[in-house]
């Protein structure tokens, strides 16, 4: 039982430290993905989702705030719930990354989305500069380009 207890806080440790590894392993331009995803998405906050942003992203987030404004917010409790999965994030070229992503709507029923998230490098990390998404339907293959970005 001596050998157990003292052993405890070392097992303790390297588990936090096999996890901490592990979402550390991460790219930095996916880690700024899945911050956009949160934010935009799962936070409906268009807002501090601007902050990684480049255009035309930042275009397309101003653009929609501008509609939205002076629309008052919902208040219904029938708030949809909201979760992402990163499907691939990978370099498309060296100063390009894309994040393919599938995005889950659950109110009534589950309604799945598959995006595409396009990122540079802009200068100590990276941006999005663009965000597209699409409905998809089980069986049917994205319509959304291998290649989507605006050379800067």
């Amino acid at each position: 039982m001596f050998w157990l207890y003292h052993r405890l806080p070392v097992a303790a440790f390297l588990s936090i430290l096999a996890l901490v590894s592990c979402t550390a392993s991460k790219p930095d331009y996916q880690q700024i993905g899945e911050r956009f995803l949160e934010t935009y998405y799962l936070q409906a906050d268009p807002k501090e989702a601007l902050n990684l942003t480049l255009d035309p992203a930042s275009e397309k987030l101003n653009h929609e705030m501008d509609l939205l404004k002076g629309i008052p917010a919902s208040h219904s409790s029938e708030q949809p719930k909201m979760s992402y999965k990163i499907l691939s994030c990978d370099l498309a070229e060296p100063q390009l990354a894309q994040c393919r992503y599938q995005l889950d709507i659950q109110m009534d029923r589950t309604r799945v989305r598959r995006g595409l998230l396009t990122l540079r490098p802009w200068k100590q990390g990276w941006k999005v500069t663009q965000f597209v998404e699409e409905p998809y339907e089980s069986g049917n293959q994205p319509r959304i380009p291998l290649r989507v970005g605006i050379k800067i």
